[in-house]
C-alpha cells in the first residue's frame, strides 16, 4: 500500500478499517467520498441515472455488452479510415 509519508500512514490506517467493514457499510462509506469529490452534483445524479438504466437493460437483457477487445477493434478501424 503507502508508505514513507505520515500523512499516507493515517490514510491506510483508515482504508484498513474500512476494508474490514461489512460490504453495505463499505458501498455508503464509498458513494459519500464520491460525493465529496463531486463539484457539480446535478451531473452527478445525471450519471448516477443514466447508469441504473444501462445496469437494467443490461440484466433484463435488452443491451448486451461489448467486450474491450471488440471496443478497441472498432476503434483502430475508424482511425485506420481516417
Amino acid at each position: 500500500m503507502w508508505s514513507y509519508h505520515p500523512v499516507m500512514s493515517a490514510a491506510e490506517k483508515i482504508l484498513l478499517e474500512a476494508l474490514a467493514l461489512p460490504r453495505d457499510v463499505r458501498k455508503a462509506v464509498v458513494a459519500e467520498l464520491i460525493d465529496s469529490l463531486d463539484e457539480d452534483d446535478a451531473i452527478d445524479t445525471e450519471w448516477q441515472e443514466e447508469i441504473r438504466r444501462r445496469l437494467a437493460a443490461v440484466r433484463s437483457g435488452r443491451s448486451m455488452g461489448v467486450t474491450a477487445d471488440l471496443v478497441h477493434e472498432r476503434i483502430r478501424q475508424t482511425l485506420v479510415r481516417r
